[in-house]
């Protein structure tokens, strides 16, 4: 168990470090992609595309010598995966709407089924935005819906306390910048977003035939 922890915490403490450094060589770039994921998420049903849109690109940087973004690869996984992420963008949303509601019932009659109810959705959007994290960095380098899905679900079982502090450090990310208003904006998906990629995306990169697309395998 404690070498778990280990590995955990040595994992996240690189993760950490190397994103700092590719933000800090980047952040116009990232710039650009965080301002750009906001204005294309404000309809909200386009939250998902644009969010994997955010992460191809990041990933594109990365694998650019000279950090620029590959516009051609990012059309190409959108086009490719843009629907099912606009689909399972959607999930964590419905499932806190519902356990809301849930919870405004239990408020007003004290019902505990409603309490109950309430807890349960809430908990499984939150649950859904920690297999949806992995799932759209796995997608964003050109694997399919469901073999994203498998290798997110592979990784939240294997290592259930970092994708908890994944989750509780970009909400804290989130946070922040909100509280700084404009940066939210202008850094937000652009810092947060290469976390993830860090952490989950790149640790054996593997070229395809197809032109513009890149499997990443996510190892837990």
């Amino acid at each position: 168990m404690s070498a778990t922890i280990d590995s955990d915490g040595e994992r996240f403490m690189s993760a950490v470090g190397d994103t700092g450094r590719f933000v800090f060589q980047n952040i116009h770039r990232l710039i650009v992609v965080s301002v750009g994921w906001f204005l294309a998420s404000l309809p909200v049903i386009t939250a998902g595309p644009a969010t994997l849109a955010a992460y191809a690109a990041i990933q594109s940087m990365r694998s650019s010598p000279a950090g620029t973004i590959d516009r051609a690869h990012v059309r190409h996984v959108v086009k490719t995966n843009g629907a099912n992420a606009a689909a399972l963008g959607l999930l964590p949303a419905v499932f806190t709407v519902i356990g809301s509601l849930y919870l405004y019932q239990y408020t007003v009659t004290g019902a505990l089924q409603f309490g109950a109810l309430g807890v349960l959705g809430v908990t499984a959007g939150m649950y859904a935005v920690i297999m949806l994290i992995p799932t759209f960095v796995s997608m964003a380098g050109g694997a399919s819906m469901g073999d994203s899905l498998r290798t997110a679900r592979t990784w939240t079982a294997g290592r259930p306390t970092l994708s908890l502090t994944t989750l509780v450090l970009t909400t804290a990310v989130a946070i922040v910048t909100i509280l700084l208003m404009v940066a939210f904006v202008l850094i937000f998906a652009g810092v947060a977003f290469s976390y993830h990629v860090v952490l989950y995306g790149e640790d054996r990169p593997q070229r395809r035939s197809t032109d513009h697309s890149t499997v990443r395998t996510i190892t837990p």
